[in-house]
Parts: C-alpha cells; sequence; structure tokens
C-alpha cells in the first residue's frame, strides 16, 4: 500500500504521524524573531485544528503572496502545506474570525490581495484547494444552511463614489460544499455594502428556514444603517415588516458589527441589537425578526441604557437548545445577563445584574458553562454561570478598570483572558486552586477588536504578540504559547 502512495499523501501521512521528525528534517525555524526575520515574514494567525497548528504566514517583502502551513508549538519549526499553500493577497482579512473557520468538521481559510479581492481556501489535513476565483470580497463567514456552507459576497459597484468617497457595490450570496466544483453563487440580492466592514457593513444568520441578511437597502439614502432582509430558497429576499406597535417606516437600526455573539436565533426568532432609523427611539434596544411572519418587533424594557454608555457592540448573545442568553458587557454601569426561554419570546428574566464596574468581557459558552464580565467584590471580574444548576460564580477580578476588554478562553481546568482592545496583559485562572495569575511583564499581545489572535490547545492558550521591532509603523505578531502550568509565556 505504501508504494502506490503520491508524494502529497505520503507527507499527508508524514505530518499526521511523524510530525516531531518531519519538523526537524525539512522545515524553516521561526523563533528568535530577531528583526531581519519579522521583516522578511510574519505569522498573522494561529488555528488549531485535530491537534495541529495551522499559520497563514506573510511575506514582508512580496505582499502578493502569503503561505498556509503548520507550526510546531514545541520547536517552533514552520513547515509550508503539501500543495498550494501559497495564497494571492498576502494579508489576513479583518474579518469577524479572521482567515481560518472550522464548519462541520472541515477548516476553511480566506485571504486578502489589494487588486483581486479575496479568495476562499478548503484545507484538508496538509492539502490546500482553492474554492472561487472572486474579483469582490467575502463579507461575512461562512454559514451551514441547509446542506451547504454560505456567505456573501461584494458584487459589481453599484454607484459612482459619494460626497464621502464611499462607492456601493451589490452583494451576492454564494454558497459551497466544500469543492471548487462546488462553490457557486446563489442570488445577486437587493443589498449594497461598501467592500469592507466599514461603513455599510453586511451580517448573515441561520434560522430554521431561512437566512437573516441584513446591508443598505438599494433605496437607502443613508449610510451606517443596516435594513434586515429574510432569504428562502423559494421566495429569495423579502425585506422585513416592522410591526405596528414600532414608529419608525422600515426595519433599519444602526449595527456596525458582525460575527460570532452579535445575533442569535432562538424559538423561531432572530435576536440582535441595534438603534432604528427614524421614529423617537434615542437609545440601543434588543429586536428580534419573527421567522414565519418576517414582522420585526422590539423586546421592550431590556436594555435601559443610553447609546452613549453601551454600543451595541457590547451585546452579545448566546443561544442554547433550551434557553437564549442575552448579555450587556459592563462597563461603567454595570452588566446584566437575561434569560429567554421557549414559548416566551419576549419574557426576558435577570440573571444577574450589577451596577458596580464590570469587565467588557462578551459573553462565551464553554462546554456547560456561560462566562461573561461582570463584577467581583465591586470591581471588574469575570463570571461563570452553569445553567444545569443555576449557580452563578464570581470567579475573579481583572485588576483593570472598566474600559478594558477581554475575550475569554475557558476549559474546566483553566481559564485565560486575553485583551479584545490591545491591552498589555493575559491572565489565566486555575479552577482548582483559584490561583490567578496575571501576565504584564512580556511583549502585548496582539489583538484589537476580533479575537482571532488567540485560540485554545488543549489547557494552552496560543495567541499573537507584538514584537518590539517596527517597520513602517507596522505590528509584527510572534507566535507565543501560555502553558497551564508555566511560569511564563514563552515564543514558540
Amino acid at each position: 500500500m505504501v508504494s502506490h502512495l503520491t508524494p502529497r499523501r505520503l507527507l499527508a501521512v508524514c505530518l499526521f504521524c511523524c510530525s516531531t521528525l518531519l519538523y526537524a528534517q525539512e522545515a524553516e525555524r521561526l523563533t528568535d524573531f530577531g528583526k531581519d526575520l519579522i521583516d522578511s515574514s510574519f505569522v498573522q494567525q494561529l488555528f488549531v485544528h485535530n491537534g495541529l497548528v495551522y499559520t497563514a504566514n506573510r511575506p514582508q517583502d512580496d505582499p502578493g503572496v502569503g503561505r498556509f502551513g503548520l507550526i510546531d508549538v514545541g520547536s517552533g519549526a514552520f513547515v509550508a502545506l503539501a500543495d498550494n499553500s501559497e495564497y494571492r493577497g498576502g494579508y489576513a482579512p479583518d474579518r469577524y474570525a479572521g482567515t481560518f473557520q472550522e464548519l462541520d468538521g472541515k477548516v476553511f481559510a480566506v485571504s486578502y490581495g489589494y487588486g483581486h479581492g479575496y479568495e476562499l481556501y478548503r484545507i484538508e489535513g496538509t492539502v490546500v484547494e482553492r474554492l472561487t476565483q472572486l474579483v469582490g470580497a467575502p463579507l461575512t463567514e461562512l454559514v451551514a444552511w441547509q446542506g451547504g456552507y454560505y456567505f456573501l459576497v461584494r458584487g459589481a459597484a453599484y454607484a459612482a463614489a459619494g460626497p464621502t468617497g464611499v462607492t456601493d457595490y451589490r452583494t451576492e450570496l454564494w454558497v459551497t460544499d466544500g469543492s471548487a466544483a462546488g462553490t457557486t453563487q446563489v442570488a445577486d440580492l437587493p443589498i449594497l455594502n461598501d467592500g469592507s466592514l466599514g461603513e455599510n457593513p453586511v451580517t448573515l444568520t441561520v434560522g430554521a428556514d431561512a437566512l437573516l441578511l441584513s446591508g443598505k437597502a438599494m433605496d437607502q439614502g443613508v449610510s451606517g444603517f443596516q435594513t434586515y432582509f429574510l432569504y428562502t430558497a423559494g421566495a429569495g429576499a423579502t425585506e422585513v415588516r416592522v410591526g405596528g406597535s414600532l414608529d419608525f417606516p422600515r426595519a433599519t437600526l444602526y449595527n456596525a458589527y458582525g460575527g460570532e455573539g452579535r445575533s442569535a436565533f432562538f424559538a423561531g426568532h432572530f435576536y440582535f441589537s441595534g438603534l432604528p432609523l427614524g421614529g423617537s427611539a434615542s437609545q440601543t434596544g434588543v429586536y428580534r425578526v419573527d421567522e414565519a411572519s418576517g414582522t420585526l418587533t422590539e423586546v421592550a424594557g431590556v436594555l435601559q441604557i443610553t447609546f452613549d454608555r453601551y454600543l451595541e457592540n457590547e451585546i452579545s448573545f448566546v443561544a442554547t437548545d433550551d434557553r437564549l442568553y442575552t448579555h450587556v458587557a459592563g462597563g461603567e454601569d454595570g452588566a446584566v445577563l437575561y434569560e429567554t426561554a421557549p414559548g416566551s419570546p419576549d419574557g426576558f428574566t435577570v440573571l444577574y445584574r450589577t451596577e458596580d464596574p464590570s469587565a467588557r468581557i462578551r459573553l462565551k459558552r464553554y462546554g456547560n458553562k456561560l462566562y461573561f464580565g461582570g463584577s467581583s467584590r465591586g470591581r471588574p471580574g469575570l463570571v461563570a454561570y452553569q445553567p444545569s444548576t443555576r449557580f452563578l460564580d464570581r470567579l475573579f477580578q481583572t485588576g483593570l478598570g472598566a474600559g478594558a476588554a477581554f475575550n475569554v478562553f475557558a476549559t474546566p481546568e483553566v481559564v485565560y483572558l486575553a485583551p479584545a482592545d490591545g491591552g498589555p496583559r493575559v491572565l489565566r485562572y486555575i479552577t482548582s486552586t483559584g490561583e490567578l495569575t496575571n501576565f504584564d511583564d512580556h511583549v502585548s499581545p496582539y489583538a484589537g477588536r476580533n479575537d482571532y489572535t488567540a485560540t485554545l490547545r488543549g489547557e494552552d492558550l496560543l495567541y499573537l504578540a507584538e514584537t518590539e521591532f517596527v517597520s513602517g509603523g507596522a505590528r509584527y505578531a510572534v507566535p507565543t504559547v501560555l502553558e497551564a502550568d508555566a511560569a511564563e509565556p514563552r515564543l514558540i
């Protein structure tokens, strides 16, 4: 059987079964991130799948080409993937989840390059296949729906640049089955975008029988607001209607952020937050769209806040099989966590509320627990809630003010907080002992609004750290690991 293996398949076998030997024999070492090496090549993202750590590696001197590869956490060795590992563009996209995404055990990746937009790739083990030949750009993550993986793409330019210099583009709905032959355009939608996550973003949320889409409507004169549509395979895209109790003219709201946790589908309803265009509303609220009727209504009284004090990107949702959880992520005014049950779409019950300064940590689910930003003994901290026992645990203080934002990564044994605002520290909490360690004397984590620069590998946290070397104002990312039992983080 081995004599019939192709070189590509043989490399795949070697990587999975003998990765340590391969790394030692055929690898380019990426440790000792001195200025010369950083200027010629640097990693943009770490992504863990089936125990392997994938990277998107970009050469600084050739922005038109990047390379997908594997990195060995122990040795720091880098191995390019077997076939087609070079990707067009060389830039990790500033998307909701970064370069890599996993759906149903399949790994997809996206790259960006000036002049030819983004491309979508499928990675199987060590083999890369490009799925698209796009002029535009994928604008959303892929979502699994009705046997395929759907995403929105920037289409043709719709109009000349306006007074602000922003050109609108049409929006296309695409689907893939994970192969190039099975990647096709489904529909040209009545939705506009600006080609990025900028002034006119688009979003995509999966329901039972429909997709909830949002973007700038074709006849919408105001930028920065999203009009909501339902898409079904039979009827195409239909604009959501406004319920009779609302005093604004159409389902158009300001909500600048999409991605995980920004919206949710639960018990026949789509939930999201926003500030309506027109009408008397002066603050952000929570709204829902009934999938069956296509009607928008407000969940009244949930957010008793002003738009200046809580932005819509600090409101997050998590849906389980039998509950919807809605969280306002903290700040100087405190934090709140709600619970909603099936059959009561507007019945939001308070599980946790504090008016003490609270940590800005979006709601995330790991295992059987929910983690979110709240207050611990009157100061910003991390809180955990276990639905099965209804036990609320105020874990620890962050040690920073309410303005600091974090992303949470948790296992049953250890919990990490990594900055979501480019802050200089990582926190590690050991659940069995209650030991909290603040690592603030090493290179600062390379992180911004998105959380794709950090990921779990078993009980260890992998992330990209910022080096001391700066070229042309750019920040260069060093792969770093913080192990559950280590005294300090270490560069990979």
